[in-house]
């Protein structure tokens, strides 16, 4: 089974910046990942967002480790904060990351 992981050590922050991390290709109509900086938005394929200060507890100006997983093969991911999995969430049928 082939499995993506995108994780690090992250501290959320408010401010006129609000994107961490985004991946888009000139193919995609929405990011294929996004993850926001104040933890309000961050999703896989513009699916389900998942909101890390309510559904982690986490606040802003704290430090944590994150991770988004996602398996190709069962169309499974899930959200893990500090280890433990806090998110979860499936994609259509035969969608795989787009690559330019």
């Amino acid at each position: 089974a082939v499995v993506s992981s995108l994780c690090s050590g992250r501290k959320l922050r408010s401010g006129n910046d609000p994107t961490w991390f985004s991946y888009a290709t000139s193919n995609s109509v929405h990011n294929e990942i996004f993850l926001s900086a104040d933890g309000g938005e961050n999703y896989l394929f513009n699916s389900q967002t998942v909101n890390l200060r309510s559904t982690a507890g986490v606040s802003i100006g704290e430090w944590y480790h994150y991770c988004l997983c996602w398996s190709v093969s069962s169309r499974a991911g899930a959200i893990y904060h500090n280890g433990r999995q806090t998110g979860s969430f499936s994609t259509p049928t035969g969608r795989r990351l787009t690559l330019n």
